[in-house]
């Protein structure tokens, strides 16, 4: 002999709950009401279950109001928005100031190790250049000079 079928209680208590929620939050279509109308009638845990949360509803709706007249309930302001503000301009600070390290030591540190101008011959090649300032360099096969422009006294470079 077969063992008797259980209901599926968690199915038809979610089915109750949304049938409630449905009927208290306004008018149901004639549609909506049949089927209520059809699930009920299928099955007596679904009315039990129906009337238990009918009963939920229509206590919490009395007593809900009333004890928000005894003690009004205030709404603080989450506690983590000043700190979330504080972090949000000390990350824009921090970037603004790293911005301008940067930007200093690109512009202002690094070209006076590097040299802004390069010139260079190839093998079996030479050259003599004439600087702005009136001196020469005369380059060999296979050089590189290098000239710093923010160097006081014009610096170069070989390689």
């Amino acid at each position: 002999m077969n063992p008797p079928i259980k209901p599926d209680f968690d199915r038809i208590d979610a089915e109750a709950a949304r049938w409630t929620a449905l009927l208290n939050g306004g008018e149901m279509s004639a549609t909506q009401q049949q089927e209520l109308d059809a699930w009920l009638a299928a099955d007596a845990a679904h009315r039990r279950c129906f009337a238990r949360y009918q009963f939920i509803s229509v206590d919490t709706s009395e007593k809900v109001p009333a004890l928000a007249k005894i003690s009004p309930v205030a709404v603080p302001e989450p506690p983590a928005r000043r700190a979330r503000q504080v972090r949000a301009w000390s990350l824009a600070l921090g970037g603004i100031a790293a911005a301008a390290v940067v930007g200093f030591i690109t512009f202002r540190v690094v070209p006076a190790f590097h040299p802004t101008r390069a010139v260079a011959t190839a093998p079996a090649q030479r050259q003599t250049l004439t600087l702005s300032d009136g001196s020469r360099a005369d380059l060999n096969a296979h050089t590189i000079h290098g000239f710093s422009r923010r160097a006081a006294p014009r610096a170069s470079r070989s390689g």
